[in-house]
């Protein structure tokens, strides 16, 4: 957890097993956070955090070579802030032995302001893709 004026942080797990259910290579996060003064004077808090997992099993199912998710937020004064998943990926993701290309759809957080037409958004999505 970082302080209210920010900071830096991270962690590192290498083969890492939980039974025989899920297993990975190496994990890691790294985390940091500020406070920024904006152009207008206010005050934001931005935090960004990168977490990936390589050499992902769960279950001989479920196989990814790295899953990387990448979440940037900026909470400026006022009810709600913003957040992106720029980076956020998977490489070499395998179900039931089938190669899977996932495509994120970065650009929904961006035009989901505020955090109810996100919802709106998503269920639109999951209808649309049906």
């Amino acid at each position: 957890m970082l302080p209210i004026i920010g900071g830096h942080g991270q962690a590192r797990v290498e083969n890492f097993q939980f039974r025989e259910f899920l297993s990975f290579r190496r994990g890691y996060t790294h985390v940091s956070g500020a406070e920024q003064k904006e152009d207008d004077g206010t005050l934001s808090h931005n935090t960004l955090v990168t977490s990936t997992i390589e050499g992902l099993n769960l279950l001989d199912v479920v196989t990814a070579d790295r899953i990387v998710a990448r979440l940037y937020s900026k909470h400026r004064e006022g009810p709600e802030g913003s957040f992106n998943m720029v980076g956020s990926r998977f490489e070499g993701l395998r179900i039931a032995d089938c190669d899977v290309n996932v495509k994120l759809d970065i650009k929904l957080f961006a035009r989901s302001r505020p955090t109810n037409q996100l919802w709106r958004n998503l269920t639109r999505t999951a209808i649309s893709t049906k």
